[in-house]
């Protein structure tokens, strides 16, 4: 049973809505969902993760007419707010606004389970389930509204001609509707300083209940406190049957009675400080830091709510237009309904009251059944419908955020509303706001300072407080703790939970997140997922054999300095490439002998003169062997003496024939006899050192055809060695001869063999070595004839000259 008077104002608190700013919360970094209301790009690259929505609650009020005074209100005195509501201990502005029109709005949003999560950290979902209702009355004339809030109890208007009063061309739309939607959000572009982003929000919305009343011309006048008179009327009303949800209900049992589709979508621009303060090197490349802000400026654009609602079911809608000159609805107060058809019915009787037949005899009130007359209702609703289509509280805002400094922010917010001309639909008033606030991950709190509807310039003072996951807040603070006249309210809380971004751990400290990090313990390098290679020479430490010396692969990390394919641990020259075969030590010359032992490591040579060559085989190595072509000897530096007169060859100018130096090496003539074994003394010798020496000539004996000293030479030798180690200056010439048997080259071998092996003793018994000359001439120098064995003999000598 519903009245009414009554059934108007339900209509107007149940159904409807405008969006539920929130604006102390919905700017924050930490905001998540919540932010969506305002912006669905804030979600993009914000400080959360993930973000699910527990339970949101937000309402508010706002009217110019009806109001408390601020004498009558008590601090946070809801419940005094209630009283005086319920008591209608209210004030109008009726004489002051006397002719003017007033303005209503209300707004419901409720926001179930939900949840937002960004994934790649370029790309953002979010799935939101919501509740909204509410209401926008606009353009009223404040006569009517007067009125209406007063239960025609101002008597002082009472029995006024019936034209006195107009509603004015009003528009009331109310809505009620399920909203499911899901939101998509990337970066568009993240370059040096510039970034920016955008969102769209798709809505598949439920309607459950909606009315509305538009092209409004209503006369009316008060005759007393219970009956009303109407004049020539015209007006469009649509409802969706506010019993839908009874059993009862004439048009069937329905909780949701619409359907439609809607669209929020957004940008946001940032100009961020140098990429330097908030980025940091992870996992091989540049990161940013989640935890401290990026930007100096950001600077957002949406559209809200842009959509729609078709409802067609449980619907009617009802075109009146009265010419009847006066209507009288006697006893109002008495009247109930039992359904939706009673009240429609009952705007029909109102406004074609030509029957006495729905007057109660007995009160004078309209009948409360069967009020459904056929030839009333086709005269009252001829263009009636079965369907209407309710535009969502659609809007744009812009919105300016500046990070003064540190965790403090300063924002600045305009959304205006958009007129719904073409179908009914929720008026959103319009709203500038300055909001600056303190952010951090578990607090924030902002003053959010507004004006709601720029042309009554209302101006609201609130405060929202975020602990953690949980938040509430009020935009109009001052009506709430009594600070100034009640016009409305609006409060918002909620309670979610929601994992804040943060810095990868790197408990080591080596740049490689913990969660992508093989040894969490030690720090290591990205390469090895965080593993170490302490030589940093590409092979990690646990496969390097050789972990603190930069090494190749190919040896299992240990080095080879010298690159020659040899590690050095095997390598016995591991600064200078090598062979193999000679463990890794160079032979640059190739001649079998490694370098360091090499004395000659440029010149191929031979092991005798450790790498050196000796071309003329005359044991003096080519590099101090002054005719390294030729043999010769050490005393003569590796030249030879061809003559053996103590001149090399190339000072000697008769290589071949033996002589003094002061001749240039050419021989002086110098008689020889046989029987004596010095032929040129250039000394003088004692009667018994020429003894000596002939002794010598006279016994010195070989072995057949070989150089081997006989013994029976040895005294002999002896004496001559003793002698040239008293005398020192002595130098002596050995000269070998032969017969002519054999051939001349054996003869002439076997002549150097045997005065070299006559020296070789004397050097042996202590006799200087550079003081003795050997020298062989085969067969070449005949003393004798070879043709008789006594000739031969005399030629088969070996003689002792003292040259000097």
């Amino acid at each position: 049973m519903k009245k009414l008077l009554l059934l108007l104002v339900s209509f107007m608190l149940i159904n409807g809505a405008i969006a539920q700013d929130m604006l102390g919360i919905r700017h924050s970094n930490y905001a998540g969902l919540n932010g969506l209301g305002l912006n669905p790009s804030s979600i993009i690259d914000s400080r959360l993760k993930l973000d699910i929505n527990i339970i949101s609650v937000g309402t508010t009020l706002e009217n110019n007419f009806l109001y408390i005074p601020e004498s009558e209100l008590k601090f946070m005195g809801l419940g005094n707010m209630s009283d005086q509501v319920d008591e209608k201990g209210y004030l109008d502005n009726y004489e002051q606004g006397k002719g003017g029109t007033a303005d209503f709005t209300q707004a419901l949003s409720i926001m179930g389970p939900s949840v937002m999560f960004s994934f790649n950290k370029v790309h953002t979902l979010a799935f939101t389930t919501q509740l909204r209702t509410g209401i926008s009355i606009n353009n009223l004339s404040s006569d009517a509204a007067h009125f209406a809030y007063t239960e025609l109890s101002d008597t002082s208007q009472y029995g006024k001609n019936q034209n006195q009063y107009n509603s004015g061309d009003f528009r009331f739309n109310t809505l009620a509707w399920q909203e499911y939607g899901v939101t998509y959000g990337t970066i568009f572009h993240n370059k040096d300083r510039h970034f920016l982003k955008g969102a769209v929000t798709l809505k598949y919305l439920a309607g459950m209940s909606s009315a509305y009343v538009r092209d409004a011309d209503i006369n009316f006048n008060v005759a007393d406190d219970s009956s009303m008179i109407f004049g020539p009327s015209e007006f469009e009303y649509g409802r969706v049957s506010y019993n839908a949800f009874d059993s009862k209900a004439e048009d069937g049992q329905k909780t949701i009675n619409g359907s439609g589709f809607g669209w929020d979508v957004g940008l946001t621009y940032e100009w961020r400080r140098e990429p330097s303060t908030y980025t940091y090197e992870m996992d091989g490349g540049m990161q940013e830091n989640p935890e401290v802000n990026k930007y100096i400026l950001k600077v957002g654009a949406s559209l809200l709510d842009m959509g729609r609602i078709n409802f067609s079911k449980n619907t009617k809608v009802f075109n009146i237009n009265s010419n009847d000159p006066l209507s009288v609805y006697p006893n109002f107060k008495y009247d109930d309904f039992e359904s939706q058809l009673d009240f429609d019915s009952t705007i029909s009787a109102i406004f074609y009251a030509g029957d006495s037949s729905f007057l109660d005899a007995s009160t004078g009130a309209y009948l409360n059944t069967d009020f459904f007359d056929p030839v009333v209702r086709a005269k009252s609703f001829s263009g009636t419908k079965e369907s209407f289509k309710m535009e969502t509280p659609s809007a744009f805002s812009f919105q300016v955020d500046w990070n003064i400094t540190g965790r403090f922010y300063v924002n600045a917010t305009i959304i205006q509303g958009f007129n719904h001309k073409k179908n009914p639909g929720i008026d959103r008033p319009g709203m500038l706001a300055l909001v600056p606030r303190y952010e951090s991950q578990w607090l924030d709190v902002s003053l959010p300072i507004s004006i709601i509807n720029y042309e009554e310039s209302q101006a609201r003072l609130g405060l929202a407080i975020r602990l953690g996951s949980l938040f509430f807040g009020s935009d109009k603070l001052g009506t709430l703790f009594g600070l100034r006249d009640l016009y409305g309210m609006d409060v918002y809380a909620g309670m979610k939970f929601s994992l804040v971004k943060t810095k990868e751990n790197d408990r080591d400290n080596d740049h490689v997140s913990d969660k992508k990090d093989k040894c969490v313990e030690v720090p290591g390098i990205w390469k090895f997922e965080g593993c170490p290679d302490r030589d940093a020479d590409g092979i990690q430490d646990k496969d390097d054999l050789c972990p603190d010396v930069p090494g190749l692969e190919q040896f299992k990390g240990c080095p080879d300095r010298d690159a020659d394919g040899i590690e050095d641990a095997k390598d016995e020259c591991p600064d200078a490439p090598g062979l193999p075969e000679f463990n890794g030590c160079p032979d640059r010359d190739k001649d079998g002998i490694i370098d360091m032992r090499d004395t000659c490591p440029d010149l191929p040579g031979i092991a005798e003169f450790y790498g050196c060559p000796d071309r003329d085989g005359d044991k003096i190595i080519d590099p101090k062997d002054e005719c390294p072509d030729k043999a010769g000897l050490a005393i003569y530096n590796g030249c030879p003496d061809t003559d053996g007169d103590e001149i090399p060859d190339p000072k000697d100018s008769c290589i071949f024939e033996a002589g003094p130096i002061s001749n240039n090496g050419c021989p002086v003539k110098i008689e020889k006899s046989i029987t004596k074994a010095i032929a040129v003394l250039k000394v003088e010798l004692t009667k018994e050192e020429e003894e000596v020496i002939t002794t010598v000539f006279k016994n010195l004996q070989f072995e057949t055809g070989k150089s081997v000293i006989k013994p029976v030479s040895f005294p002999s030798l002896d004496a001559l060695a003793e002698l040239m180690v008293r005398k020192p200056n002595f130098k002596l010439l050995i000269e070998g001869h032969t017969d002519n048997v054999g051939s001349a080259k054996m003869n002439l071998s076997l002549s150097e063999k045997r005065a070299k092996a006559a020296k070789d003793y004397l050097v042996s018994k202590g006799a200087n070595a550079a003081n003795i000359t050997s020298k062989g001439y085969g067969m070449t120098k005949a003393v004798a004839t070879n043709d008789t064995p006594e000739g031969r003999q005399q030629n088969r000598r070996v003689e002792f000259t003292v040259v000097q």
